[in-house]
């Protein structure tokens, strides 16, 4: 599960900026609100819900681990991090919440609709609920921690078995394309309306969605917009690096793939000259016996067996030493390029923790706005 943890100041992809968006969109619904941020993760969101000037947030999350990290790397007044399960959350003997916030975390639990009921149970009455699960183009990913899909009709029926009041949202990544003059600085802000866009649509994208958000309650909904958006030129170069690396691999795989189908063929063909080979010198022996029988011809015949015996062993061994010097070598570059990636992985933990601190920092200069 750990894997499934997003922490957008160690990687900057689709996935990190869906998630931060996500957060940015239900600030506008948590201020002056107690906050519960359920399976908060790395707790970055949880933060973002403090700073956007919610009166008080809980970040709670199954993982010990995860909350240890949470208190370890975020100080914010109005947040604090507990260990829980969001299926049980009523063991925790915690005052009520007037908002419960769970993102992609309905298809990790093994009853999503008790988890659900779960939440509801944490709130007030008529308290306001906002979740997402992924959506219709997750369905041909091969995720082993996603124990359920949700299409859009299925959710909105179970969710309006549960509350008065539903709408469902759809999030979907796009490309966002600026022109503009060279920055002096890698955190400038995106000054939206002095930006000219131009949103392109010819109609070729399907209607899948990547995520469904949803607010839900038993009390009327507020106003929660639906023109919220997010721009990171860095995740789409690292999605669009991780497509040419991924299909760089993909014909390297086709290529070896080829070869050891040519290998083989050959290999074919040649157990069966040596099939035919020796069924002739087994031939040629037994005929040899039977004309020369008194001469000893079986002591020649099996110095040929030996002899060729011999020379097909001695093929081998050195085809097996060949190789394994060649495995040796490999090995040897696994060993550096693993050494490398040690050096790297201490490196981006460093950036991380520098990217954390100037998001902390700009988020708190910035409380008095919305997100």
């Amino acid at each position: 599960m750990a894997l499934e943890r997003i922490d957008p100041f160690d990687r900057e992809d689709p996935f990190c900026v869906d998630h931060l968006m996500r957060y940015a969109w239900a600030a506008r619904a948590a201020e002056g609100k107690r906050v519960l941020d359920a399976a908060c993760g790395t707790g970055f969101g949880t933060v973002v819900l403090a700073h956007g000037n919610a009166g008080h947030v809980v970040g709670l999350d199954l993982s010990e681990e995860a909350v240890s990290g949470c208190r370890d790397n975020w100080s914010v007044s109005n947040a604090e991090f507990v260990t829980g399960d969001v299926a049980r959350i009523e063991d925790l003997g915690m005052e009520a919440f007037d908002m419960a916030v769970t993102f992609e975390t309905l298809e990790h639990v093994p009853d999503p609709w008790a988890a659900l009921r779960s939440l509801k149970g944490a709130m007030r009455e008529g308290g306001l609920l906002l979740g997402s699960v992924p959506g219709e183009t997750d369905a041909d990913s091969d995720n082993e921690f996603h124990l359920h899909r949700f299409g859009r009709e299925e959710l909105s029926n179970r969710l309006r078995g549960e509350f008065r009041h539903v709408k469902v949202f759809r999030q979907l990544f796009r490309i966002a394309s600026f022109v503009e003059e060279l920055p002096e600085s890698p955190a400038l802000p995106v000054e939206w309306r002095n930006c000219r866009m131009m949103q392109i649509d010819f109609g070729h994208a399907d209607e899948a969605a990547d995520t469904y958000l949803f607010a839900v309650s038993d009390a009327p909904l507020p106003e929660l917009s639906a023109g919220a958006g997010a721009v990171s030129r860095q995740a789409w170069y690292e999605w669009s690096r991780e497509m040419r690396s991924a299909f760089a691999g993909a014909k390297a795989a086709h290529a070896e793939l080829r070869e050891l189908h040519r290998r083989y063929r050959a290999l074919f063909v040649e157990k069966g000259d040596l099939q035919r080979q020796f069924t002739n010198v087994l031939g040629w022996g037994q005929y040899h016996y039977e004309q020369c029988h008194g001469r000893t011809p079986e002591q020649s015949y099996l110095d040929t067996i030996r002899k060729a015996t011999s020379e097909r062993e001695e093929t081998l061994s050195r085809h097996v030493g060949e190789l394994q010097a060649e495995l040796e070598k490999i090995c040897g570059e696994i060993a550096e390029l693993r050494d490398e990636l040690g050096r790297t992985g201490a490196l981006r933990s460093g950036e991380a923790a520098k990217r954390r601190r100037d998001f902390g920092n700009l988020l708190e200069s910035r409380q008095d706005q919305k997100i």
